[in-house]
């Protein structure tokens, strides 16, 4: 396929448009120094990134695939026997794949009988995203959200917040350093800095976009949205501890639904959110999230799933994953005493 039909097909046949398993995708993955590799029949498409682990040794994961068309069919089955014979020839102890419903992976299951089929010890993505329709009226859009988003959103608006898009270095230097505040403030980790100056030289110019909210001289929020064919993702976000009252990310969202509705989008995916309880540290994101699209039902993913090819390298693989989470759990005790 030329990239104009690995776009329209991909927006087809993946809930999420297929962002993370498009050509540009791998590219980035390429430019931060991984291995990458990609399979493709008619009717199976799989992008997937080696990662090496001390010890455990080298896996790969194909994020949001391998995608499949429905019906199911024997050149699919064919494809992925050659994914699995080209695993076993570079010695990966396994492959992690997040296929999106429970059909497709009890099918993939079924092509790799010979090997076991474990859930991962994590989800590489999130279980649940929120897509919106995008295409109707903006009054429409308007009355799908929550009145307190409406209302926050008309609350920046009035303070005169301003939101500025563009990729000069004074404004990726704002984000970056925005970003280091939330996760300081949350405790969370986040990615290098590099990484997010990489995404922005790995995709062309018109199909993402930094976009950041200003208000007297002072930078309130920023985030970066990622435009693929009829779909627009929102990847990454962050906001100041300054002048929360002003509601910025709220504006700072709906101009980004805005830009993406100009350019052709008609699906909005926010990314993660938890309704189900899979991930409660997501609450306050959810609601934020939830607020634009109220009567949209999440999509639910059935989660990260391992073909294990090695056992014995998988085994120490999990052993090595339940002491790093107990580590981790012991340090979270501690940092709140």
């Amino acid at each position: 396929m030329d990239i104009s039909e690995q776009t329209r097909w991909l927006n087809a046949k993946c809930p999420d448009g297929g962002l993370l398993q498009s050509e540009e995708w791998r590219r980035l993955n390429d430019r931060e120094g991984f291995v990458t590799r990609h399979f493709e029949s008619d009717e199976l498409w799989a992008n997937g990134i080696e990662y090496a682990l001390p010890i455990a040794g080298k896996y790969w994961y194909l994020p949001r695939g391998p995608v499949l068309e429905l019906p199911i069919s024997d050149s699919q089955q064919r494809c992925w026997r050659d994914i699995l014979q080209e695993a076993q020839k570079n010695a990966l102890g396994w492959i992690r794949m997040e296929l999106k419903n429970e059909e497709e992976l009890s099918r993939v299951g079924e092509w790799s009988k010979e090997f076991s089929m474990r859930k991962a010890p994590h989800d590489m993505q999130p279980r649940e995203i929120l897509v919106a329709d995008i295409s109707g009226s903006e009054e429409d859009l308007f009355a799908n959200m929550k009145s307190k988003t409406r209302y926050n959103i008309r609350i920046a608006e009035r303070h005169g917040v301003e939101v500025f898009s563009g990729r000069d270095e004074g404004m990726l230097c704002e984000f970056l350093r925005i970003n280091q505040e939330m996760a300081r403030r949350n405790r969370i980790s986040t990615h290098a800095d590099q990484h997010y100056r990489m995404l922005l030289d790995s995709f062309p110019s018109d199909q993402i976009e930094l976009l950041i909210a200003k208000h007297g001289g002072r930078y309130l929020a920023a985030m970066l949205v990622v435009f693929f064919g009829d779909t627009a993702t929102y990847l990454h976000g962050a906001s100041s501890d300054d002048e929360r009252g002003l509601m910025a990310p709220y504006l700072l969202q709906w101009r980004a639904i805005e830009m993406a509705r100009r350019r052709g989008c008609v699906r909005y995916d926010f990314g993660g959110v938890d309704t189900a309880g899979f991930a409660p540290s997501l609450s306050g994101v959810t609601r934020f999230k939830q607020g634009f699209a109220r009567n949209v039902n999440a999509i639910r993913y059935p989660g990260s799933y391992d073909i294990v090819l090695i056992p014995s390298r998988y085994s120490l693989y999990k052993a090595m994953s339940m002491s790093k989470y107990i580590v981790n759990k012991a340090k979270r005790v501690l940092t709140k005493q």
